[in-house]
């Protein structure tokens, strides 16, 4: 008990050193100096005579012209002086935490944190099309649908986003991301549980028709392995509200055949295996 809790007093005052509050998430710095104004301004009320006043010269610089003791003249200056350095340390921790929000969000390495959504993984020169499919749906639907698009890399989502500036699917509300696709922490971050349908595109990247397949067989492996996830779809089934679940691959028919293996259970399979693309 004893070492658990100098460990954590250890790691508190860490975060006031250097290194400590540089690698600190944005709420740990926040907590810190709120926590350092505190002490100030209570122990600051000492010198200036009472709690109210230590705030109103640290909160407000103004407040220093109703100085009127030589304590308050003296001290309140100092007082003013940190109120000053702190609150523009709060600005700057909040200006990096919104630069790096909207970093994050043009890169696509937020989560998604809705539910009923589509999920698309990887690319290729059809998904444009397919999306427009889905638009004219949501369209006759009178309803928007939700489409996240899970990509390799940060340069897949930059590329596509023009094609998202265009407003070519007004019925859509698509999310751009982009994510190790081999790790299931990565589905779990875009809601794979709460989605709809999925689709596994055969990837574009890639020089060979088998290298493609191979990739997906590998993303397909990796779902069907995770046995939350397939006993999720599963329950789905038998509730007879299927998760709809799609995987391409090329006309190899050992490559086919792999994957019809690996999602085949005792009510049928657990994803439909197809080339090219049918539409959900």
């Amino acid at each position: 008990m004893g070492r658990k809790f100098l460990k954590i007093l250890r790691k508190i005052f860490r975060v006031f050193t250097l290194d400590g509050f540089a690698f600190s998430s944005v709420w740990v710095q926040l907590a810190a100096i709120f926590l350092v104004s505190s002490l100030l301004i209570f122990g600051m009320s000492f010198v200036l005579g009472d709690l109210a006043m230590s705030y109103r010269l640290f909160a407000d610089p103004s407040s220093y012209a109703y100085s009127e003791t030589d304590n308050q003249l003296i001290f309140g200056l100092v007082q003013v002086f940190f109120g000053l350095v702190l609150f523009s340390f709060i600005i700057s921790v909040l200006s990096a935490a919104l630069v790096e929000l909207i970093e994050k969000i043009k890169s696509g390495t937020l989560s998604y944190r809705k539910k009923g959504h589509i999920l698309f993984v990887n690319y290729n020169i059809k998904l444009p099309m397919i999306l427009d499919e889905f638009d004219i749906k949501s369209k006759q639907s009178k309803k928007t649908q939700n489409v996240v698009l899970l990509f390799l890399d940060s340069e897949t989502v930059s590329s596509f986003r023009t094609e998202l500036d265009k407003g070519r699917w007004p019925n859509l509300d698509i999310f751009l991301r982009q994510g190790d696709l081999l790790s299931f922490h990565t589905y779990m971050r875009q809601g794979i549980f709460k989605a709809l349908g999925l689709v596994i595109l055969l990837p574009d990247q890639f020089q060979s028709a088998l290298d493609a397949d191979n990739f997906n067989l590998k993303i397909l492996t990796l779902l069907i392995s995770n046995q939350k996830f397939s006993k999720h779809l599963e329950d789905k089934q038998g509730l007879k509200q299927p998760m709809k679940c799609l995987v391409e691959l090329s006309v190899n028919v050992e490559s086919r055949n792999i994957a019809k293996n690996l999602t085949s259970n005792e009510s049928g399979n657990l994803f439909a295996v197809t080339t090219p693309v049918v539409l959900l």
